[in-house]
């Protein structure tokens, strides 16, 4: 999180350009008129859509923690999601979702061990429901992607077969405990050699607890094959609500030429785009990806106001909801500690 003044200053940033982009390719009269057409009953589904999304990607991280026999109430676990997209979207790669997340877990009793081994369950369901939903997205339209361009067809193969290497990647830290504990453990002895760590006799032995607490739980979740397969079924219907979303947006411009499954698979290829992009919230590349799967869908007379309001409820809405979350979990704790 050192570097969140930077990430911080990327997303505000990118917002500032994306808006002035949209001013001087469509001007403030065209964007008065546009905003005056749009039908915001089809803007309020996709905002339903997107706290559907919110909530089923609790409903995952609150049906792990019920089968550990963990007693965290829904809103925590509601909350915990929040503070983690928040975090997600403004670090790359999404890397500070899950760090987040152990932190609230662990301000609510658990320790090291057992939170990033719940994380780790929860990232992995969420990820393969993702995959299964890119792939099945790539075979049905794959086709039509490629012969569109061929470029951005193999920048979604090569997201969808990264994001299979993460999915190999944590199941590997998840079971093979001496491989994480010797990796980390030498990063601590490099870290005590170059005289930036104390104590690395005391912090090592309290690493090797918590990778033990981790291969532990981990191995028990995995033999909990209905649960996760429950927990799969939630993210699928969690991610198909975020999905969705452009598709909603796409009828509150009046348009209805395209179906469902053709304008949900262009979000679909952009997000899997985004999974892979190095930035916050895969600034710039992503949109520019949105831009030109969806253009012929949108036609050029509705593609920016498109991408405008994607880019609205499927990231910054995020980020401001958990703001707020972020800051009545820090209330809940100074008052729970007064």
């Amino acid at each position: 999180m050192k570097n969140s003044f930077w990430n911080w200053l990327l997303v505000i940033l990118s917002s500032i350009g994306l808006m002035m982009y949209l001013v001087l390719t469509e001007g403030s009269e065209n964007i008065t008129r546009m905003f005056r057409l749009i039908d915001y009953r089809w803007v309020a589904l996709a905002m339903a859509s997107t706290l559907l999304f919110w909530v089923f990607d609790a409903l995952v991280l609150h049906l792990i923690l019920h089968n550990q026999s963990r007693t965290l109430p829904f809103g925590t676990c509601f909350r915990s999601s929040l503070i983690g997209m928040l975090f997600g979207l403004i670090t790359p790669l999404q890397s500070g979702n899950i760090a987040a997340q152990v932190v609230v877990l662990k301000q609510h009793g658990l320790e090291s061990g057992d939170a990033i081994a719940v994380m780790l369950v929860k990232n992995i369901i969420m990820v393969v429901s993702s995959v299964m939903i890119m792939s099945t997205a790539a075979v049905v339209l794959g086709a039509s992607l490629y012969r569109q361009s061929p470029v951005i067809f193999w920048v979604v193969v090569l997201s969808l077969f990264l994001n299979l290497l993460s999915i190999l990647g944590m199941i590997v830290a998840g079971i093979r405990e001496d491989l994480i504990r010797r990796f980390v453990l030498s990063g601590v002895k490099l870290l005590a050699k170059l005289r930036i760590l104390k104590n690395p006799e005391r912090i090592s032995a309290r690493i090797t607890v918590e990778i033990g607490r981790l291969h532990v739980n981990f191995m028990t979740i995995r033999q909990r094959g209905g649960m996760v397969a429950r927990g799969m079924l939630l993210g699928i219907i969690g991610l198909m609500g975020s999905y969705q979303i452009i598709y909603f947006i796409y009828r509150g411009f009046g348009l209805a030429q395209a179906n469902y499954v053709d304008v949900v698979a262009g979000q679909v290829f952009s997000m899997t785009i985004q999974s892979i992009v190095p930035l916050p919230g895969g600034a710039g590349i992503t949109d520019s990806g949105f831009y030109f799967i969806l253009i012929s869908l949108f036609t050029k007379a509705f593609i920016n106001f498109a991408l405008i309001f994607w880019r609205f409820f499927t990231f910054y809405l995020p980020i401001l909801a958990g703001m707020f979350a972020l800051a009545g979990a820090k209330k809940k704790l100074k008052t729970s500690i007064a």
